[in-house]
């Protein structure tokens, strides 16, 4: 039966494959050559409207991607009203008559594909290595399986993180191949238990950041540079994000020009062997010690300035143990600058005040 069915299944994933060649040559023929017409036309009427843009274009040599930002330097006067009105164009373009029917036919056997598609076995296999790259987290941050399932289900009850895949749980005692289920709120937090034995069940599965957590994940600097906002917020301090300064980004700037105090935040990989991250270290101090410059160089007086990393207090003193003689870390020193555990940083950011 199960051959049965896994031959059944290939020959429609092949019939779908087919399918999707042939409707995708249609589509091709019935939308290519108007629409690369039509964002070619935006982008040379946007360079055409912006003079930096234009350099850009004129420069000599080689064009490599740190050369945009030194030559554009500031997007925010760019007119992109041609480009963007070219890609809004593209929707009604798509839905004249025959490229909505070229779409439909190529839909047709995409869904048909994933309809054949188990992507059963891949979920499982996707839960299982996140359990893997957990276990070797919590391991690196020295945190309990508790502290960490108590953080998870708070997580869940704010609406901070959803299941993204099937919840996978079993009974370790009487076990006899897995039970899958969806567990969602309250009924996820609280412990699930075995139908025949009554004990509490083994649970696996995959989450994703929701609500207010997703979007501070995403912005620039992610949850680390929302933490050290809403710190600053907390203390009253006033400061300005993200602010291009001589053609680098700094994160964030604090004080008047008489005392500003310059903070950078770095997110590194914990897994990361020592040695690794010692160099990763180096760099985030040389890059403040640049900022801090061209900061300055901007006609600023530079009193304080800090990079805050993702390291907890251990990890980060391993670190700059090896870096003792590194010139680096010690032109940070001479320019009053430090690197600060994240550990750190609030009971650092009170001093300042």
């Amino acid at each position: 039966g199960s051959a049965e069915a896994l031959l059944g299944s290939s020959s429609r994933i092949s019939a779908s494959l087919t399918g999707v060649g042939r409707t995708q040559a249609e589509l091709r023929t019935a939308t290519e050559s108007e629409f690369r017409d039509r964002i070619v036309f935006g982008v040379v009427e946007t360079i055409r409207r912006n003079e930096s843009l234009k350099n850009l274009v004129d420069s000599a040599g080689t064009l490599a991607l740190p050369d945009v930002r030194r030559i554009v330097r500031d997007y925010s006067g760019i007119d992109f009203g041609p480009l963007e009105s070219a890609v809004a164009e593209l929707v009604p373009f798509l839905s004249r008559r025959k490229q909505r029917r070229a779409l439909s036919r190529f839909a047709a056997p995409i869904r048909e594909l994933v309809a054949a598609i188990d992507t059963r076995p891949l979920e499982l296999d996707l839960a299982v290595r996140e359990l893997v790259h957990f276990k070797s987290l919590l391991m690196a941050r020295k945190t309990t399986e508790a502290s960490w399932r108590t953080l998870l289900f708070d997580l869940i009850d704010k609406q901070f993180a959803v299941p993204a895949a099937p919840v996978y749980s079993w009974c370790a005692h009487c076990f006899s191949g897995a039970m899958v289920e969806f567990l969602e709120g309250d009924r996820f937090c609280s412990p699930a238990r075995c139908p025949w034995c009554d004990r509490v069940l083994r649970v696996l599965s995959s989450f994703s950041p929701s609500g207010r957590l997703a979007d501070s994940m995403a912005t620039k600097d992610g949850l680390l540079g929302v933490a050290v906002g809403w710190h600053l917020r907390r203390l009253g301090m006033r400061f300005r994000g993200a602010m291009d300064i001589g053609g680098a980004e700094v994160d964030f700037l604090i004080g008047r020009k008489s005392n500003t105090t310059v903070l950078e935040c770095k997110m590194h990989n914990v897994l990361a062997s020592e040695k690794a991250l010692a160099s990763h270290v180096a760099d985030d101090g040389e890059q403040l010690c640049d900022h801090v410059r061209r900061v300055e160089s901007a006609g600023r007086r530079v009193r304080r300035a800090a990079c805050i990393v993702n390291l907890t207090r251990p990890s980060l003193r391993r670190a700059l143990n090896r870096l003792r003689n590194d010139s680096r870390m010690r032109a940070l020193g001479k320019s009053g600058g430090q690197i600060v555990s994240f550990q750190d940083f609030p009971a650092w950011i009170s001093a300042q005040v």
